[in-house]
């Protein structure tokens, strides 16, 4: 961009997309699915814990950032009632209001107080490993940690550590090494569940984001306003 070059990206097509991977990821962490799929497969067995699973029904979920995915999660979630909190300081409270949002006053206040927490926070300096050991301490026993936003916001080291200790669960879309190395902590946890970064747009959604690109071709042959330009100073921060 500094030599002229100028930068478009998709906008909102893919964050409805990323929305429906989170809560996929909450409902399957929720319910336990990879440690059941791999009860039924791999060791051939049946219900070994003899627990009922979870659901997402009225529970206190936490959103590490209200950006344009959590807004799109937000909607998606209205079936289930849940009483959501968000921990974004620089949205304005009428947003919040729109949405029916609460403002967690620290981050510390979200972790602590919400039993499912979708961390979608933006790439930033400040934000890099802001959810670190002293933070994950603050979940509740049995909490559910869903990380589909950028995985540099949290410290892989203390996720694994607190992971191995088995009273947290995890599913991760996202990692600060990407593919994720053979030998990482987070692999082989019956508590952490792992997707290979699909979570979105999927298949379906690249027609529309064709479309998008041409238009903007169209717009810039003709002089017109480029859809979704990303300013230099957002293009590090940003995919």
């Amino acid at each position: 961009m500094e030599q002229g070059v100028r930068v478009t990206n998709w906008g909102d097509v893919a964050a409805p997309s990323v929305a429906e991977a989170s809560l996929m990821m909450m409902l399957a962490s929720l319910r336990k699915v990879p440690q059941y799929h791999n009860i039924l497969h791999a060791r051939r067995g049946w219900r070994e814990d003899g627990k009922t699973p979870e659901g997402l029904f009225y529970k206190k979920v936490g959103l590490h950032g209200f950006g344009r995915i959590s807004r799109a999660l937000v909607r998606l979630l209205e079936p289930f009632h849940c009483d959501i909190s968000t921990f974004s300081p620089h949205v304005p409270d009428s947003l919040l209001a729109e949405y029916g949002v609460r403002r967690a006053d620290t981050l510390e206040q979200l972790y602590a107080d919400s039993y499912v927490v979708v961390v979608l926070a933006s790439k930033t300096d400040a934000n890099h490993h802001i959810v670190n050991d002293r933070i994950l301490a603050r979940m509740p026993d049995g909490a559910h940690l869903v990380l589909t936003g950028r995985a540099a916001v949290v410290d892989t080291e203390a996720l694994a550590n607190e992971l191995q200790r088995g009273r947290l669960y995890a599913a991760l879309d996202v990692y600060e090494r990407e593919p994720l190395p053979p030998d990482s902590p987070l692999r082989g946890l019956d508590n952490c569940m792992l997707l290979p970064h699909h979570g979105g747009p999927t298949a379906d959604l690249y027609v529309e984001i064709g479309k998008l690109a041409v238009q903007n071709i169209r717009n810039y042959i003709d002089g017109a306003p480029l859809l979704n330009e990303v300013p230099p100073h957002l293009y590090e921060l940003m995919t």
